[in-house]
């Protein structure tokens, strides 16, 4: 762009996950309006004399904001298939399983 102006700038801008005006005000007008939306999810949640569904489908509305959303993990598994493939240890280990796994079914 011309003279500098415009475009993308180190440290410019609103920084991430900070509430822009309206977005304070409402949440101020809210909480001094009394409850929150989600205190109100919550609260139908609790309520035992509320139908189940009523409350089931709070319970999945206020999820989002209680518990975080579980990521994927990526993972490499090696199976080894052959028992040339094993190592003593891991046969030793294998051989001391089955032998617990006899016992206990011998002491029922």
């Amino acid at each position: 762009m011309a003279h500098g102006h415009g475009g993308r700038r180190p440290g410019a801008g609103r920084k991430k996950g900070s509430a822009n005006k309206l977005d304070q005000e409402a949440r101020k007008k809210a909480a001094d309006g009394g409850m929150l939306p989600l205190e109100f999810m919550l609260n139908i949640m609790r309520d035992e004399e509320q139908d189940f569904g009523v409350r089931f489908d709070a319970a999945k509305a206020a999820a989002p904001y209680v518990h975080a959303k579980l990521s994927s993990v990526d993972q490499t598994v090696v199976q080894k298939t052959r028992v040339e493939d094993l190592t003593d240890e891991e046969l030793n280990e294998m051989i001391n399983e089955g032998i617990e796994l006899f016992k206990a079914e011998q002491a029922h």
